[in-house]
């Protein structure tokens, strides 16, 4: 199972070029996906066939929003392919805070001049880490859903 990651398909009656203009009217456009305040509901990349987003909201650079356009089968519709992920950094972030929690579970143990093997850090530690997974992907869930709202608001307006 991937970390954080969904995909979504819809279909607009709008053209692609429609379809496009509203994405680009409705994001701020930087290479960079590094929340900013703005008024635009997203900030990001969008360009000829696709778009690579994140949403404006508090806790919308926890999720990516990396989209493909093609030609729906009518004379004036899109089909919008998105795949949502959690953003890199928050990956890295908690692999970074696994190995100081290791550390610090491990560490303190080996230090002393008799070592004795006791389960209750190690316990901790996996609690933690359960608990700190759940914490990213339950924002991972919260972004994604206000993105995808957001991207089919930008849509029907």
């Amino acid at each position: 199972m991937a970390f954080g990651r969904n995909s979504f398909h819809f279909t607009s009656n709008l053209a692609m070029a429609d379809v496009r203009q509203r994405l680009r009217n409705n994001t701020l456009i930087k290479k960079t996906l590094i929340r900013e305040k703005t008024n635009k509901a997203f900030i990001g990349t969008v360009d000829a066939n696709g778009f690579y987003i994140i949403s404006s909201s508090a806790l919308g650079v926890a999720c990516t929003l990396r989209g493909q356009l093609s030609r729906g089968n009518g004379k004036n519709n899109t089909h919008i392919d998105i795949e949502t992920r959690t953003q890199r950094v928050f990956i890295w972030l908690l692999a970074v805070w696994m190995v100081v929690v290791t550390a610090a579970a491990i560490v303190p143990g080996l230090l002393k001049t008799t070592y004795r093997f006791t389960p209750m850090p190690f316990v901790l530690l996996m609690f933690g880490a359960a608990a700190f997974r759940l914490f990213i992907h339950g924002t991972y869930i919260m972004a994604r859903n206000k993105a995808i709202n957001q991207f089919k608001q930008v849509l029907t307006a």
